[in-house]
C-alpha cells in the first residue's frame, strides 16, 4: 500500500478509541547469494520492509495503540539461500526497535518456520 492510501485509511478511523497494525506481507525467492538480483532482492523486501516503514510513515499522523511486525528469526541468525529475505526481516527488527527509541509501541515477532506453511 501507497503512504497516502494508508493515511487517508489511518484518518477515516480518528474517532475510534484504538488504532493498531499486525504488518505479516512477506513472499520468497530463495536463491544463493551470488545468484540473487536487485529485482529478486527487491521482490522480496519491499512487502516485508518497504511496507512496514510505509506503515511508519503513515503512523506519524495517527499515533497507534499496537504495532505488532511479524518477522523472522531467519533475520537474526540468516539462513542460506535467504539473503533477501533476512534482511527484509532485520529490517522489521531495527523498525520496532526504532518506534520504541521514539516511545511508540512495538512488537517484533521473529517466528521460526511455520509447520505445513513454511514462512
Amino acid at each position: 500500500a501507497e503512504v497516502l492510501h494508508l493515511r487517508r485509511l489511518m484518518m477515516m478511523r480518528l474517532s475510534e478509541p484504538r488504532l493498531g497494525v499486525w504488518h505479516a506481507a512477506g513472499v520468497l525467492a530463495d536463491s544463493l547469494l551470488q545468484n540473487q538480483t536487485a529485482k529478486g532482492v527487491a521482490f522480496v523486501y519491499a512487502p516485508k520492509a518497504r511496507g512496514a516503514w510505509q506503515l511508519q510513515a503513515a503512523g506519524t499522523v495517527v499515533p497507534l495503540n499496537a504495532c505488532v511486525l511479524f518477522s523472522s528469526i531467519t533475520g537474526l541468525f540468516g539462513f542460506s539461500g535467504q539473503t533477501n529475505y533476512c534482511a527484509a526481516n532485520a529490517s522489521l527488527d531495527a523498525l520496532s526497535g526504532c518506534r520504541r527509541t521514539m516511545g511508540q509501541v512495538a512488537v517484533s515477532m521473529q517466528w521460526g518456520a511455520w509447520a505445513e506453511i513454511g514462512m
